[in-house]
C-alpha cells in the first residue's frame, strides 16, 4: 500500500468513527443537553412509579407514588413518624387515590378501612395537592432546577437497579435560581421548588440524577442543610409508560366528610376512630 492509499484508508476510518459518534455511538453530550433530553423524555411519559425516602430531623418518611396523565389518576402510599402522643405506635400510614374530581384517603384507624371521600374542586386544607403533579415525585422539579444551575457535572457511568446510567450532579443555589432567565424551568415550577425549601431554611441543595441510556432517569437525590438540620430525599423510578392499574374505591367503600365527622358510619364510635 503506497502513501496515498494509506492516507485514504486513514481518512475513511476517521470519517466512519465520526459518523458513528454523531449517530449516538458513544456521543459525549454536555450535561445540560443531557438533562434537557431527560426532562423532555420524562414529560412525554403517560405514567411511571416512584419510591421515595426522606430523612430529616423528624425521622424517616417513605412514600410510593403511581400516576397516569390519561386518565387523570394518582395513588400515594406513605409511612412516617406518628409523633409523640402517648398510647400510639411509632409510625402512621396513609393511602390516597386521586381522580380528576375526587380525592379518597384512608388510614388504619378509620372505620373498617373505609375511604374518606373529598371533592377536588379546591385544595384540601393542610395537605399538598395529591394529584398527578405530586405523584410524579420531585423528579420534574429536580430535572428543571438542576438544568438551570450553573455547575452541573458528569460524575461518571454507574449501574442503578442493574441498568447502566450516567450520573450527573450539581448544586442549586436558590438565589441564583431566582435570577435564572433560561427555559430550563418555568416561573410556576421555580416557585414550586424554591418556596418549601426556603421555609425549611435551605439556601442551596445538592442534586444527583442518574439517567439511563434511553434518557429516562432511574434515580435521583437531593441533600441540604436546613434550619432544623440535614435533609436528604432519594427517589427511584420504574414502569415508565406502564398502566399503573389504580383502582378507584367503590361507592360502598367510601364515606363523606359529613358522615365521618358525625360518626354515622357502620355504628362505629367516631370519636375514638378519628386520626
Amino acid at each position: 500500500m503506497n502513501g496515498i492509499q494509506k492516507c485514504v484508508v486513514a481518512a475513511a476510518g476517521a470519517a466512519l468513527t465520526l459518523g458513528l459518534t454523531a449517530c449516538g455511538g458513544g456521543e459525549e453530550r454536555d450535561p445540560h443537553a443531557a438533562l434537557k433530553a431527560a426532562r423532555q423524555k420524562t414529560a412525554q411519559q403517560n405514567s411511571y412509579k416512584t419510591k421515595q425516602l426522606t430523612k430529616d430531623a423528624g425521622g424517616e418518611k417513605r412514600e410510593e407514588h403511581a400516576f397516569s396523565r390519561e386518565p387523570d389518576l394518582s395513588s400515594t402510599k406513605s409511612w412516617g413518624p406518628r409523633g409523640k402522643a402517648p398510647g400510639r405506635g411509632s409510625e402512621v400510614s396513609i393511602e390516597m387515590i386521586s381522580t380528576e374530581k375526587t380525592l379518597f384517603a384512608r388510614a388504619p384507624r378509620m372505620s373498617r378501612d373505609r375511604w374518606l371521600r373529598t371533592d377536588r374542586d379546591g385544595p384540601v386544607p393542610g395537605k399538598k395537592d395529591p394529584g398527578p403533579r405530586e405523584a410524579q415525585g420531585e423528579l420534574p422539579d429536580w430535572l428543571a432546577a438542576l438544568g438551570a444551575s450553573k455547575g452541573v457535572t458528569k460524575v461518571g457511568e454507574e449501574t442503578v437497579g442493574g441498568k447502566p446510567a450516567t450520573h450527573f450532579k450539581g448544586t442549586v443555589v436558590l438565589d441564583e435560581l431566582d435570577e435564572y432567565k433560561g427555559d430550563a424551568i418555568q416561573d410556576d415550577q421555580r416557585e414550586h421548588f424554591t418556596r418549601p425549601r426556603r421555609i425549611s431554611g435551605l439556601h442551596e441543595v445538592d442534586i444527583d440524577i442518574w439517567v439511563g441510556r434511553d434518557d429516562l432517569p432511574l434515580k435521583a437525590r437531593e441533600s441540604g442543610k436546613g434550619s432544623k438540620g440535614p435533609v436528604d430525599t432519594t427517589e427511584e423510578y420504574t414502569d415508565y409508560g406502564v398502566d399503573p392499574k389504580i383502582q378507584v374505591p367503590a361507592a360502598k367503600d367510601t364515606m363523606s366528610i359529613e358522615e365521618y365527622t358525625s360518626g354515622k358510619y357502620d355504628g362505629e364510635d367516631a370519636g375514638q376512630r378519628r386520626p
